[in-house]
C-alpha cells in the first residue's frame, strides 16, 4: 500500500491463486465492495473496507459511498479505523523558528518515537489540538512575526501519514480549547472571546454554538466532555464549572469548590471529572467530581515545589500530564485515584509548546518517520 493525495491503492487477488488484480481507490471502492459481496470475494471486500477506513473523512462526506452503506457497514468501517492500541501523541509547536513535530509515546517500552512533521503553515502560537475519528485536528492561533490571529484548521491522518486543511473557523480564536463530543468538535472561547463554534466533519463546516455566559469570561480556561455534556473551568472561571448540554443546547453554571490555586487542566474519565490545580509551594492537587453529582473533593496530591504547567491526555484510565521537564501519570481509578510513582521518559528535547492528544496508530510498531 502507498498513499497519494489521501487515496490508498491496493492490488488484492480476487481469489486464492488468481492472477487477476484490482486497482482500488475512493472512486471505485463502493462498486468494488458491492461486486465483492455479490461474488463472495472476501479479499476484495476487505480491501474495499480498508480504503474506506484509511480515508474515513472523505467517505463520510461522500453520498456516493457513505450514503449507500448500511448502518452496520458504517459502524464496521469506523470501528476498524479505531481498532488497535491507543498511543499518547504530543505536538511540539515552535513558532519562533516555524517548526513543529508529532511524537508518540510507547508505554510498554518507555520510549518516544517520531511520528510526523507539522506543515509550516500549521505552526502557530496559541494553537489547540484534539483527536476525532482517529484524526488529529489542529486549530491555528496566531501566525507570522506580527502574530496575526488565524482561523485555519489542519487535519492529520495517521493511517495515511497525510496532512490536509479543512474548513476554517468563522472566527480566529487563539488559545481556545478544542474538545470532541458526540462525533463533532467544539472550539471553546479563546483570547478575549466567549463564543463557541461546532465542527461537523460530515459537512466540513463550522457553525456557532450557544456562547459562554457573558458574566463568565473564560481566559486561560480548560474544557472536557462527558456524558453528552461539555464542561469548562479554569482561568477566571476557577470558581465555576460551566456545563453545556448538547440535548438542551444551553449552558449552566455550578460551583466548583476547591481553593484559589491555578487550574492547569481538567479531564473526563468514565463519568468523573478530574481537575488539576497548581500551588507554588505544595505542588499539584487533584479534585474529582461525578459528572452527574458535580460535588468536588480532593482525591490525590503530588508534592513538588513550583510545579510546571502541563496539559493532559487520557489513554484508558491513565492520565498523562505532559510538561517540558517531565511527564507524570495519574491513574483515574474509580476507587483509588492516584499518581503512579514510577518515573517515565520525559518528552525528548522540547522546542516549543507541548500539546498532547491520543491516536490509534497502524501496525505493531510506530512509523519511523524522520523528525
Amino acid at each position: 500500500m502507498h498513499s497519494v493525495a489521501g487515496t490508498s491503492f491496493f492490488h488484492p487477488p480476487l481469489s486464492p491463486g488468481s492472477a487477476l488484480e484490482v486497482h482500488l481507490d475512493l472512486g471505485n471502492c463502493y462498486q468494488a465492495l458491492a461486486f465483492a459481496k455479490r461474488k463472495k470475494l472476501e479479499p476484495l471486500k476487505e480491501a474495499a473496507y480498508k480504503v474506506m477506513r484509511d480515508n474515513y473523512l472523505q467517505v463520510l462526506r461522500s453520498p456516493d459511498i457513505y450514503g449507500r452503506l448500511s448502518g452496520a457497514e458504517r459502524e464496521l468501517v469506523l470501528q476498524r479505523r479505531l481498532r488497535g492500541r491507543e498511543h499518547l501523541v504530543v505536538a511540539d509547536v515552535c513558532p519562533q523558528d516555524g517548526s513543529g513535530r508529532l511524537c508518540c509515546y510507547d508505554d510498554e517500552r518507555d520510549a518516544w518515537r517520531p511520528l510526523a512533521r507539522l506543515p509550516p503553515e500549521a505552526v502557530s502560537r496559541g494553537c489547540a489540538i484534539c483527536s476525532l475519528f482517529n484524526y488529529l485536528f489542529l486549530v491555528s492561533g496566531c501566525q507570522g512575526s506580527g502574530l496575526q490571529p488565524s482561523n485555519r484548521v489542519f487535519c492529520y491522518n495517521p493511517l495515511t501519514d497525510i496532512w490536509s486543511e479543512v474548513c476554517p473557523l468563522n472566527q480566529a480564536r487563539p488559545h481556545c480549547r478544542l474538545v470532541a463530543l458526540d462525533g463533532q468538535l467544539y472550539a471553546v472561547g479563546g483570547e478575549c472571546l466567549n463564543t463557541v463554534e461546532r465542527y461537523d466533519p460530515r459537512l466540513d463546516r463550522w457553525t456557532f454554538a450557544p456562547p459562554l455566559p457573558k458574566d463568565t469570561f473564560a481566559l486561560a480556561h480548560t474544557a472536557a466532555a462527558s456524558g453528552g455534556e461539555l464542561f469548562v473551568t479554569g482561568g477566571s472561571l476557577r470558581y465555576l464549572l460551566l456545563r453545556f448540554s448538547v440535548r438542551e443546547q444551553r449552558w449552566r453554571a455550578a460551583p466548583t469548590g476547591g481553593g484559589r490555586d491555578r487550574t492547569a487542566e481538567m479531564v473526563a474519565v468514565r463519568g468523573f471529572l478530574y481537575r488539576f490545580d497548581l500551588n507554588r509551594s505544595l505542588g499539584i492537587s487533584v479534585y474529582r467530581c461525578s459528572a452527574s453529582a458535580r460535588l468536588w473533593y480532593e482525591c490525590a496530591t503530588y508534592r513538588t515545589p513550583y510545579p510546571e504547567a502541563f496539559q493532559c491526555a487520557v489513554v484508558d484510565e491513565l492520565v498523562y500530564c505532559v510538561g517540558r521537564r517531565r511527564t507524570l501519570r495519574f491513574l483515574a481509578d474509580s476507587i483509588s485515584p492516584r499518581f503512579v510513582p514510577e518515573m517515565r521518559q520525559a518528552f525528548p528535547s522540547p522546542q516549543g509548546t507541548l500539546l498532547p492528544t491520543v491516536l490509534t496508530l497502524p501496525g505493531p510498531d510506530v512509523p519511523q518517520t524522520r523528525v
